[in-house]
């Protein structure tokens, strides 16, 4: 209808919160805190990724959306799951600056990964 009118279509898309019953098949891609308790999120590091690509392939392919409005891709500081996995600063190097601070180094290399 949006494309009829002449109107680009771009969906809002409010990534890592599911239904109940997605954490339940495969609880293995929510995100973790601290204590290792799941929180209501989803890890990107995990196949959760897969899900939402073919989502947004189905999104661009059947209902021929113009874009994609994400909302919720972040990295929350009690997100252990990357770090567990390896994709963020470890032991071996420093952890992300805390203070936006975008001459530092080390910011920019936190705000890439995130």
């Amino acid at each position: 209808m949006c494309h009829r009118h002449g109107m680009r279509y771009v969906p809002y898309y409010w990534a890592q919160r599911e239904p109940q019953a997605v954490g339940q098949t495969h609880p293995e891609w929510r995100c973790r805190n601290r204590a290792g308790k799941p929180t209501g999120y989803y890890c990107v590091n995990t196949p959760y990724r897969d899900l939402v690509r073919n989502r947004i392939v189905e999104l661009v392919k059947d209902i021929g959306v113009d874009g994609i409005f994400f909302d919720m891709f972040h990295t929350r500081k009690t997100n252990a799951t990357a770090m567990r996995a390896g994709r963020v600063p470890s032991a071996h190097r420093p952890g992300p600056a805390v203070k936006e601070d975008f001459d530092n180094l080390l910011w920019q290399q936190w705000v890439d990964f995130k």
